[in-house]
């Protein structure tokens, strides 16, 4: 059978139909936040173990993360707590992330998460830090304070600055996705 060049045209440009749907495919999964291995971090985009993909600009930022204890906890540090209301009104805190100074008031304040957990992004004004029973967290946002109990099982990590030089292959990442675009990759140090 003779393929003339109109009919091999056709089947160019159905093939080429075919790839742009599956890679619109792929990169609309990568919304909202992703997580896992990097397989691949090449030309700007990055791939996971999972076949989850996303591009990465000038304009994302890549944090490091790593875990701390309570001695990396200091007055003046911007951080972000994941917390329950106590019936005195107070908060306990499951998980407390120090943010690098870069992020300083990012996305300050408090909200609901799912499950009635507490997001509050805010700078300790005070700490009482005790490594052997409970330690006690004075933290700001706007105009409002909170009093945070930490107990011993607290989960602490320290946030610092990191570059596209860290997304590489095997480390663990977590990233914030818009439009198939990252705005954000943590790299779990």
């Amino acid at each position: 059978m003779k393929v003339t060049p109109r009919v091999s045209n056709i089947v160019r440009a159905a093939s080429l139909a075919l790839v742009l749907v599956l890679a619109t495919t792929l990169l609309a999964a990568a919304q909202g936040r992703v997580s896992g291995m990097v397989v691949d971090a090449s030309d700007g985009l990055v791939t996971l173990d999972d076949g989850t993909s996303f591009w990465v600009t000038e304009d994302t930022r890549v944090a490091l993360s790593s875990s701390a204890t309570f001695v990396n906890l200091a007055v003046g540090q911007y951080v972000a707590i994941t917390s329950a209301r106590l019936p005195d009104g107070s908060l306990l805190a499951s998980a407390i992330a120090v943010f690098p100074e870069s992020q300083r008031g990012a996305s300050g304040g408090q909200s609901e998460r799912s499950g009635g957990d507490l997001m509050t992004n805010a700078h300790i004004e005070e700490a009482r830090i005790n490594r052997l029973d409970e330690t006690e967290l004075l933290v700001s946002f706007g105009e409002y304070t909170e009093r945070v109990t930490l107990p011993a099982t607290v989960r602490i990590i320290v946030r610092s600055d990191g570059s596209m030089d860290d997304v590489r292959p095997g480390v663990m990442i977590g990233a914030n996705v818009t439009d198939g675009v990252a705005s954000s990759i943590t790299v779990e140090a």
